[in-house]
């Protein structure tokens, strides 16, 4: 399988970066991670919109335009086989720019159908503004995920407040009124758009949401570009209202499925 690296093609295997390499060592490095539908990058505009960011916050040459950084993802999909992907690009202060497809693997269709389950785990982002190839936190986290045989941790920043999922957005609803985190968060491009999708029936309100209070939504889902959105049932062996998926939730599933892309079926 090739990867593109600084604007060549190589093979995977060979693709090298010095073992001086500034994001190597520090960890100055961003990324972004998107997916494809119908063989094409999905909301790439948007991507590339937080791509910029992180790149301009952290002060990156990067000397790819985002036509370029378009027509060098599409030239990499016309090398691989039929199929959908998951898409990476990753670029430094070395500088190096990486882009990277492997074959798109989503979640079992019974997490979409029935709901998941998550705990909470104490930690938060260092810089929302960026996102960052230094994940430790998302790190240490999916160590308790895997240690607890969930699907997600939502993180709990320093105000005991729930802000994202390790690798994920996240939404509550009670009463028939959809929250979702507004501080300390990477913005996520899906969760942006199930915003403006979902403001149009819902009343939607980006504000703090306490951990002590998330046991007692009616409802709560994740979202990712590259899962979609998926229906938490249980948080920290809790059930979130009856333990199965609720009907907003389905209908928010029904809104992205009719709108874009349709996950787990």
């Amino acid at each position: 399988m090739e990867v593109c690296l600084n604007g060549n093609f190589v093979e995977k295997n060979d693709a090298k970066i010095s073992i001086s390499d500034h994001g190597f060592l520090y960890g100055d490095g961003v990324y972004e991670t998107l997916r494809t539908v119908n063989g094409r990058p999905w909301l790439i505009d948007e991507h590339l919109k937080r791509f910029r960011q992180s790149i301009d916050t952290v002060g990156i040459e990067f000397m790819w335009t985002n036509d370029e950084v378009v027509n060098l993802v599409i030239a990499l999909l016309a090398r691989c086989e039929p199929g959908e992907y998951r898409i990476r690009l990753t670029a430094n202060n070395t500088p190096n720019f990486l882009i990277e497809a492997v074959p798109l693997v989503l979640p079992d269709k019974k997490n979409y159908a029935n709901g998941v389950s998550a705990i909470t785990f104490d930690g938060e982002r260092p810089f929302p503004l960026v996102k960052s190839i230094s994940m430790l936190t998302s790190m240490i986290a999916k160590k308790e995920i895997l240690r607890a045989k969930v699907f997600e941790a939502f993180l709990v920043d320093r105000n005991k407040n729930i802000t994202e999922g390790s690798i994920s957005n996240i939404f509550a609803i009670k009463d028939g009124i959809i929250y979702t985190p507004k501080e300390r968060i990477l913005e996520g491009t899906v969760r942006n758009l199930m915003i403006e999708l979902l403001k149009n029936e819902f009343e939607m309100r980006v504000t703090s949401i306490a951990q002590k209070d998330i046991y007692d939504f009616d409802e709560v889902f994740l979202t990712s570009s590259i899962k979609g959105i998926v229906p938490v049932v249980k948080i920290d062996g809790k059930k979130i209202g009856d333990g199965k998926v609720g009907e907003i939730t389905k209908r928010a599933m029904k809104i992205l499925k009719e709108n874009l892309i349709n996950y787990g079926e």
